[in-house]
């Protein structure tokens, strides 16, 4: 549209009083036409999307020698069936007037990249990424810091050293080649990453006795967790009582660890584990009750018990009864003794009982 010269004259009209004047001098008038505004793009997943501009009739997309117009205030990207993954695209949108009354707007350009999405992963400093097709480096940044990689892994300890531990920071990955940056939700991640404090050391010794798991004192550890299978306690103790763990099964073996817990996990963080494995003992047979009348013991049958052991000073001797003359013993010095006993088991099936209560026996010396 070109502009348009006017010429106008004004005239006063007969109100009924006056008669209409005469027409005033000529003067000219050009229309000049407004050119449309430019329209504002941003994009979403793979759509642009833009606002209303006044005046426009409708909307041309191009790239290249392809375009599409439309009355839309948006456009799916997928439209453009040239378009190839991992490639860079300058796509423009333009708003059309209508005919005879305004100019079209100014395009608005914006570099489009068709790409994978990327997948961050971090493990402990390690930052790592799927690798994307026709990518010519990585730019990683932090606190307005940046690397550029061509890998897909960074330490970021190694590349960010001055980041404060305890802190928690906000890491991008963006991708990148030598004509700039991509203008697309898929050219960038963010994943944040927590500086990790220092580690209070292990306890330097973990073993088992019997039942009875112990460990050494840690230096600024105000407690430990003890974790068996998927059972886990926190205690303040150097010692724990497996015993205590439901749903072990007698005859595996299970792997135990104690951590160590910082007294304050604003300046350390817990330790590593400490491993050792556990035999788990079968269940154990009922302790017995121990009674005495002069040399005579006894005792209630103990449930699946296969005999039972006597002690009596340094003599041990068994029996399948549940009762026991200690005058068999006839090289027992007279003195006074303590007796206590406990149920032998069949240890495929179950383990010894604990021991029994302790009884005094005193043998009289012979007259």
């Amino acid at each position: 549209m070109t502009n348009e010269e006017y010429s106008i004259q004004v005239q006063a009209l007969d109100s009924g009083k006056y008669k209409s004047s005469d027409l005033s001098n000529e003067f000219k008038y050009l229309k000049t036409p407004e050119k449309l505004e430019t329209p504002q793009v941003r994009v979403v997943d793979n759509f642009l999307l833009w606002d209303i501009v006044d005046g426009a009739r409708a909307y041309l997309v191009k790239e290249g020698d392809v375009s599409f117009e439309t009355a839309d205030t948006y456009f799916n990207v997928n439209r453009f069936l040239h378009f190839r993954q991992g490639m860079s695209y300058s796509i423009e949108v333009i708003a059309l007037a209508e005919p005879n009354q305004n100019i079209d707007s100014d395009s608005c350009d914006i570099n489009y990249g068709l790409f994978e999405k990327l997948v961050l992963d971090l493990n402990e400093s390690i930052l790592s990424w799927n690798e994307i097709p026709n990518t010519e480096y990585y730019r990683v940044a932090v606190e307005g810091n940046h690397v550029e990689v061509t890998d897909t892994s960074v330490d970021l300890d190694e590349y960010f050293p001055d980041l404060i531990k305890g802190n928690t920071y906000q890491v991008t990955v963006i991708l990148g080649n030598d004509e700039g940056g991509f203008y697309s939700t898929h050219s960038e991640e963010k994943i944040l990453y927590k500086k990790p404090l220092d580690k209070i050391k292990a306890p330097s010794v973990v073993d088992i006795e019997g039942t009875t798991l112990h460990w050494a004192e840690v230096e600024l550890a105000s407690s430990y967790k003890v974790v068996v299978g998927d059972y886990k306690e926190i205690v303040q103790e150097l010692s724990f009582n497996l015993e205590t763990v439901a749903g072990l099964v007698g005859g595996t073996v299970v792997e135990v660890s104690v951590v160590a817990l910082p007294e304050d996990p604003n300046l350390h963080a817990l330790s590593l584990p400490k491993k050792v494995e556990y035999t788990v003992p079968f269940p154990r047979l009922e302790t017995p009750v121990l009674q005495i009348d002069g040399s005579m013991i006894y005792w209630d049958e103990v449930p699946d018990a296969t005999g039972y052991a006597i002690h009596i000073w340094n003599i041990i001797c068994s029996t399948k009864n549940t009762f026991f003359d200690l005058l068999t013993h006839e090289d027992l010095e007279p003195g006074t003794y303590d007796v206590f006993i406990y149920a032998i088991a069949d240890s495929s099936k179950n383990s010894n009982s604990l021991n029994s209560n302790i009884e005094k026996y005193t043998k009289e010396p012979i007259e």
